[in-house]
């Protein structure tokens, strides 16, 4: 959004919510990437200036979760935050927190319980 006139200056497109979860977005310390969950269990990465898309990684590597039939890789990622001075992002999803490098967007931690 525009400042001054509050018109739109850019739209990020790609990422499912279709079910009209607050699913949220982070963009990095230095303002090169926009960051956002998804309804599909993947976090979206764009270009902050173009919004053209990067990649769409899955927030869970496996296909299921252990404690579910449900696949979690069909979970929302509903909560995101970078990290104020890393390239780090937090996320969670259903049962799972993880810490992301975003330099290239991999999973360092993850917290199932």
């Amino acid at each position: 959004m525009d400042k001054a006139s509050g018109s739109m200056l850019q739209e990020y497109t790609g990422n499912v919510n279709t079910k009209g979860y607050r699913l949220e977005a982070a963009l990095d310390f230095d303002s090169k990437r926009v960051y956002c969950g998804s309804e599909d269990g993947k976090i979206y990465e764009w270009d902050f200036i173009k919004a053209s898309k990067i990649e769409a990684v899955p927030f869970s590597p496996s296909p299921t979760d252990s404690n579910s039939s449900i696949s979690s890789s069909l979970a929302a990622v509903h909560s995101l935050s970078y990290h104020p001075s890393e390239h780090k992002l937090a996320g969670a999803c259903k049962n799972k927190i993880s810490l992301w490098n975003c330099e290239v967007l991999e999973r360092i931690e993850v917290d199932d319980n």
